[in-house]
């Protein structure tokens, strides 16, 4: 036999897309002098490349190319009526012709394949495979694997079906794995480290033949490890693996190594604890619209004639204006930078106590008679926004309506009422009074320090309206300073803007509504209120999928409403024993009632050996008779203990749950431990 690293990255690919004889690997292993060598000499890109090759022909229609070509094959002896057509093709590589040769031998029927048999199955193959140019060792593994496999497939004698088709009817789950054979301890070692070392995979084991053989890597990985958790790359490696099922599960699928089948042990951002792929997309869409911004202009008549289909930034752009309407066109434009380095902005005064602020208000009353007084406000009720100035000297008031809650929010009130208030002292001076300063009160201490320092964020455009009306009025020898005064503790003027804003947007005492306010000249929506809106609608639709899924409903009854809160049940859990809660949680466990359901081998009831129910989580964790002392141990003290729902829900009572599970010893993984059962 041939070392290892004489064969070629096909040959090698091939024989981890079906797997090989016991005494083949036994001979192989021998060949190669540790592991790692294999690691080394094997690419996985080309392992992953050539398996999904190989997996491609298992369609259909390649399926019928090749039967086709066998019905059409000349007469003679049996390599050349079925064989030797199909796989001699100097338009080829040596690779396909291989995996042709494969093929064909999975799409024979039984008496054809007995008819090669009797002619002499070694001389066939070696011929065939000097014919297309493999080396004699590499025609005796190919040899020996189609063998092993074409055997058990077909040990029921009265089988004539073509391998392919007991293969596919396994992949639609119309047919048992037991009828795939089961890959020889090597195999499955060399497997196991190959995932261990691969950083990731794509191979789409969910749906393939290969599922048995990671099963048994999988098994064999837990039994080397002990009680061990699965490495972090590995654990990468058969999450890549898993078809995720975003509304079913809270969880990341990894294969629990007895189940037949994918199924969940480790989670982090699932249905009921993260939005779905989908809703993140749609956040992501408005985040980045919002960042880059929309489009100047519509596409032009000629652009229109041209292209038929729109733009995917236009089509993203179209999907959010019909969600939400006009404002993703109008949006405010943010520049870099607002002022320059060197500017000066008004004085302002933030005092460390309330006590303090209103101490230094009154005495600015009465110290700076020859100023000009004028208190802002920003208020947000009723989903909609409203700014005012209130000026104490003049006695006059001026206020705005900055739209509903998706166009302004709070804080762009306050700037604007801030605006308002330098509009206010503006036309004072025109008036031809001559004033000291202007004193400006608010009591918004972020509006405050942004108009101090204006940096480009959201509400960039009012902050730039605001520098340009200070240095106007700076031009005119009237300086700005900004103090901020606490709300609702009786200052008469921040009282009256406070009303003023609130009846801006049409609020009236006692229920009654008003007319609005005029809306600023310039009014652009809000970067930040544009992700507000995304991600009340991220929220909105994903509570409403939770409700209305028709899966994943063992999770809806512990969480019917979707929350990240889940998370923190997992706080300071080793991984295993979080994989055990999820397991708990999601009720895909390894109790008889779920393994029985998946039709797992050698699970013959979904009866608990107690004989009184089915063995649910719910059966094990409150009324099971076979651990009754052990629960009494473990549980007896909690309240709740006879709620599944608060048992899996609250942290300390779900710790519980986990340590009584474990001490059970009904699940497989916790068998070594060397636990004492107590029931």
């Amino acid at each position: 036999m041939e070392p290892i690293n004489s064969f070629s990255d096909d040959a090698l690919a091939l024989l981890f897309g079906l797997g090989v004889s016991a005494t083949v690997h036994q001979d192989w292993l021998k060949a190669a002098s540790t592991f790692n060598k294999l690691r080394r000499d094997l690419e996985i890109n080309a392992v992953k490349l050539q398996t999904l090759q190989l997996h491609a022909f298992h369609k259909s229609t390649k399926k019928a190319l090749f039967r086709t070509s066998m019905e059409k094959a000349a007469n003679g002896g049996i390599e050349g009526r079925v064989l030797l057509p199909l796989v001699k093709d100097d338009t080829i590589a040596p690779k396909q012709s291989l995996e042709r040769l494969i093929l064909v031998c999975f799409t024979l029927q039984r008496s054809q394949y007995m008819a090669i048999i009797n002619d002499g199955l070694e001389s066939v193959f070696t011929r065939l495979m000097q014919g297309i140019g493999i080396n004699i060792s590499m025609g005796q593994v190919i040899r020996d694997v189609l063998s092993d496999i074409i055997r058990d497939v077909w040990a029921d004698k009265d089988n004539n079906r073509p391998i392919l088709d007991v293969l596919e009817d396994n992949e639609r789950g119309q047919g048992s794995y037991g009828q795939i054979p089961k890959p020889p301890p090597v195999f499955t070692k060399c497997f196991a480290y190959e995932l261990a070392s691969a950083e990731a995979l794509e191979i789409p084991l969910g749906d393939s033949v290969l599922l048995p053989y990671i099963q048994q890597s999988s098994r064999w990985l837990r039994e080397r490890n002990g009680d061990a958790s699965y490495s972090p790359r590995l654990t990468t490696c058969l999450s890549a693996f898993a078809p995720i099922n975003m509304a079913e599960d809270i969880e990341l699928r990894i294969k629990i190594p007895w189940v037949s089948g994918w199924n969940i042990i480790n989670s982090l951002q699932f249905h009921v604890v993260r939005e779905t792929v989908e809703l993140q997309i749609f956040k992501h869409n408005v985040n980045a619209l919002g960042r880059i911004g929309p489009g100047d202009h519509g596409p032009t008549e000629g652009e229109t004639r041209r292209n038929k289909k729109k733009s995917p930034r236009r089509a993203i752009e179209q999907s959010i204006t019909d969600r939400q309407g006009p404002n993703i066109r109008r949006q405010e434009h943010i520049t870099p930078y607002i002022v320059p380095p060197w500017w000066q902005g008004p004085q302002t005064f933030i005092e460390a106590s309330i006590e303090e602020a209103q101490a230094r208000h009154e005495q600015n009353i009465q110290d700076e008679l020859d100023a000009i007084h004028i208190y802002t406000d920003g208020s947000g009720i009723d989903g909609s926004i409203g700014a005012a100035a209130v000026c104490t000297t003049t006695q006059e008031t001026k206020s705005a309506y900055m739209g509903d809650e998706t166009t302004s929010t709070v804080y762009a009130g306050e700037l604007q009422g801030i605006s308002l208030a330098l509009q206010i002292a503006q036309e004072d001076r025109s008036k031809g009074n001559r004033r000291s300063k202007i004193a400006i009160y608010t009591d918004n201490q972020a509006a405050i320090r942004s108009t101090a320092r204006p940096k480009g964020k959201s509400g960039a455009y009012l902050l730039k309206n605001i520098t340009q009306q200070i240095d106007e009025l700076r031009t005119q020898d009237l300086n700005t300073e900004i103090r901020w005064v606490p709300a609702h503790i009786g200052i008469q003027g921040n009282e009256d803007a406070d009303r003023a804003a609130k009846e801006a947007t049409g609020w009236r005492e006692g229920g009654l509504t008003g007319p609005r306010a005029v809306e600023p000249q310039q009014l652009y929506p809000l970067r930040s209120t544009m992700k507000t809106w995304s991600h009340k609608e991220t929220i909105k639709s994903w509570e409403t999928s939770w409700v209305s899924e028709t899966r994943g409903r063992a999770s809806f009854r512990h969480t019917p409403k979707p929350s990240r809160k889940v998370l923190d049940l997992h706080d300071g859990l080793i991984k295993k024993r979080s994989a055990l809660l999820m397991q708990l949680r999601t009720e895909k466990i390894g109790f008889n009632d779920f393994l029985f359901g998946r039709r797992v081998p050698g699970i013959t009831s979904n009866r608990c050996p107690c004989g009184s129910d089915r063995q649910t989580v719910a059966h094990v964790l409150l009324r099971c008779r076979r651990h009754r002392q052990l629960r009494d141990q473990e549980l007896g003290r909690l309240r709740g203990r006879n709620n599944l729902r608060k048992l899996l829900n609250e942290r300390n009572a779900a710790a519980k749950a986990i340590k009584f599970i474990e001490l059970t010893q009904i699940l497989g993984q916790f068998l070594d431990r060397g636990l004492n059962r107590q029931s």
